[in-house]
């Protein structure tokens, strides 16, 4: 029989670039992992099957907010700007983030940057706090989860709390 919907694409970049075909052509496409916020309302035989990376960037940033002591919560952001899910979640979550009252502290010499070769954990812990951030926020992609863990195991002297996306 015929075709009636197709569940898959399992990540945000591939579902964008398929779906208009999919939309063109008056075939469901039901996803179970894309997350990016720019698949919302964008194509009418698009669904998904988890939160949009603005509703989930706006729990993270409602719990950090509502968790800090500070008057003033600020996060060292981490992600990878060549990525399509990462710099959803990134972006999603600073706007999220600032109208909250947080901060994101500066990235300096792109030293939160997960994609660069010569990222160093170590280092951008120590730029962290350096600049007084009360949390770390990972948003790192498939191709920098490994980098995301050793920012997590750089953070075991600071012991700051860490935040992050569904893929970690």
């Amino acid at each position: 029989g015929p075709v009636l919907a197709v569940v898959g694409h399992i990540i945000s970049e591939i579902t964008m670039k398929v779906a208009p075909t999919y939309q063109q052509n008056k075939l469901v496409l039901i996803s179970p992992t894309a997350t990016a916020s720019k698949l919302s309302n964008s194509n009418d035989f698009f669904f998904r099957m988890v939160p949009s990376d603005a509703t989930m960037t706006q729990a993270m940033a409602s719990y950090l907010i509502n968790q800090s002591n500070d008057k003033q919560q600020k996060v060292a952001l981490f992600d990878n700007p060549n990525d399509i899910y990462s710099e959803s979640l990134k972006n999603q979550f600073m706007v999220s983030f600032s109208a909250g009252g947080g901060k994101i502290v500066k990235d300096l010499n792109d030293s939160f940057d997960l994609s660069r070769t010569s990222f160093n954990a170590s280092a951008a812990i120590d730029r962290a706090d350096k600049q007084k951030a009360s949390a770390i926020v990972l948003l790192p992609d498939i191709t920098t989860l490994a980098k995301a863990i050793e920012v997590i195991k750089a953070n075991w002297q600071l012991n700051l709390p860490i935040i992050t996306g569904e893929n970690l």
